[in-house]
């Protein structure tokens, strides 16, 4: 891999790396609202939120940054089996990735709904 290609390669495994521990952590924030509130709109609105976000943003940036690691991996001197923290970063990276899979955040629609049986808008 020449200098130019593996520094891009770097730039797009950092950038969906921290992209998608990004849109966890607006996931996280967003299903904390949804549990908290009392409001029937919010709650509402935070799962459809958290349905789009997983669905169309921590779903690819999942599947790139283990593309790009792949390929960061087999492409330079850093080797996959060559140092332990690589292989080990690789693992957890699949293992996040099938457990985000096995149980896809947009097949769970509806999750919300079952709290969503108050009179006026409240939640009980």
């Amino acid at each position: 891999m020449t200098p130019r290609v593996r520094k891009w390669a770097l730039t797009a495994h950092i950038a969906f790396s921290v992209g998608w521990l990004g849109a966890v952590a607006g996931f996280l924030v967003l299903s904390i609202a949804g549990l908290t509130s009392r409001d029937a709109h919010v709650v509402r609105g935070a799962y459809l939120a958290m349905d789009l976000i997983g669905l169309f943003i921590i779903v690819p940036m999942s599947l790139a940054a283990l593309a790009t690691g792949l390929i960061q991996a087999l492409g330079t001197e850093w080797g996959l089996f060559q140092h332990y923290w690589v292989l080990v970063k690789f693992l957890l990276t699949i293992g996040a990735t099938f457990l985000l899979l096995l149980a896809p955040i947009h097949r769970r629609g509806g999750c919300g709904e079952t709290r969503l049986t108050g009179r006026a808008g409240n939640v009980t």
